[in-house]
């Protein structure tokens, strides 16, 4: 089934877990990334936020004069100074996911694929110097440009929420500093400030916060305008079925059973590595264990194990509030072994290692 004038392609991203951190691998260099839960329990993987003033990005907030703004921006102390420690900072923080490249053609995958694996972390391990010291994740959506720029506007659009609460309740907290005197603990009321000039003085203050409210008002509608906009456009994209479905492709670092000397044969950072990499790998194993129906504690399985167990769940057990539009998975693994006697213990451990998978494949297959 085809939309008219829709072109499918895939949207890759690259990132690696070392030392229990995640690095961005797609561009020029790599970038530290954080992961937090949003509010419908998706897990998020952002590159380093970027920062600018709400009026920047929404014309309309302009509550301040210009020398006002001018001052608070050169020195942001001065709103605490003049709305007390409990002002929020008005700054639209947009932290955009795993940067990403379009990919149309073989040629286009061969770049992305060579480009990140180039940057990826490789040392020296018990076997040979040009082994891979991180966990590499490459992951390919299928997309189609309305679906993605829907996507990008409903984020940005979200940013805009938290500074424009902040600017509100600023507002709110300059109304009670200026109108309103002390709270009485005995009666469980605040009674309005006493002016010297009376009534007078009262009246202009009001009208002084009124001014403000009414400059803060264009904001406000500008945003809820933006952001009902942005959810209108992802809601009435009409795509191809496939959009959305995405082919993960995990390389994970072999476990190392590191007995080395320190300071002789090998340095406290590769030892350190190869004790990052077990643990992770150990993490995923009681992963699979729980996918297997081994683990009879209940829940929401062991996934906050590792970053990497947290990056994986939404392919190996994608959750009822997972935003995938195909949430139907299946994974494979691929072991690699060697028939080489000197480490036929590690053979057998990997391909029991295999096997934990593939008892947990088969029983969320008939799920």
């Amino acid at each position: 089934e085809k939309y008219p004038g829709e072109e499918l392609f895939l949207v890759a991203t690259a990132c690696e877990i070392y030392a229990e951190e995640v690095y961005d691998l797609m561009g020029e260099e790599k970038l530290p990334c954080t992961l937090r839960v949003d509010a419908d329990g998706n897990l998020c993987v952002g590159t380093p936020a970027e920062r600018s003033e709400l009026s920047d990005v929404v014309p309309e907030f302009k509550p301040q004069s210009s020398l006002e703004q001018e001052l608070w921006a050169t020195f942001p102390w001065l709103l605490h100074v003049r709305l007390g420690s409990s002002a929020h900072a008005t700054l639209v923080t947009r932290t955009r996911g795993l940067r990403h490249c379009l990919v149309k053609s073989i040629q286009d995958l061969d770049t992305v694929s060579t480009s990140a694996l180039q940057m990826r972390v490789v040392g020296s391990s018990t076997e040979h110097s040009k082994s891979s010291r991180s966990h590499a994740v490459l992951k390919m959506e299928v997309m189609n440009m309305e679906t993605l720029q829907a996507r990008e506007a409903v984020e940005d659009a979200r940013a805009l929420i938290a500074p424009l609460q902040s600017a509100i309740d600023n507002h709110n907290q300059e109304v009670c500093s200026k109108l309103l005197g002390d709270w009485d603990q005995e009666t469980s009321t605040m009674a309005i400030k006493q002016f010297e000039g009376g009534q007078e003085e009262l009246d202009k203050a009001f009208a002084a916060l009124m001014i403000k409210k009414k400059q803060l008002e264009p904001a406000i509608s500008a945003v809820l305008e933006k952001i009902e906009g942005a959810y209108n456009q992802l809601e009435a994209v009409r795509h191809h079925k496939a959009v959305g479905g995405a082919l993960v492709l995990v390389d994970l670092a072999g476990a190392d059973y590191d007995k080395r000397d320190v300071g002789t044969q090998t340095t406290a950072q590769e030892k350190k590595e190869s004790t990052d990499i077990n643990k992770s790998l150990l993490a995923l194993k009681e992963c699979f264990r729980y996918i297997a129906g081994n683990n009879k504690a209940g829940g929401k399985g062991p996934f906050r194990g590792s970053k990497l167990t947290r990056l994986l769940e939404d392919s190996l057990l994608p959750q009822a509030h997972s935003r995938r539009k195909n949430k139907a998975c299946e994974s494979v693994m691929v072991v690699n072994v060697s028939p080489a006697d000197h480490i036929a213990k590690r053979t057998i451990n990997v391909l029991r290692y295999g096997q934990i998978f593939a008892d947990g494949s088969k029983i969320s297959g008939k799920k």
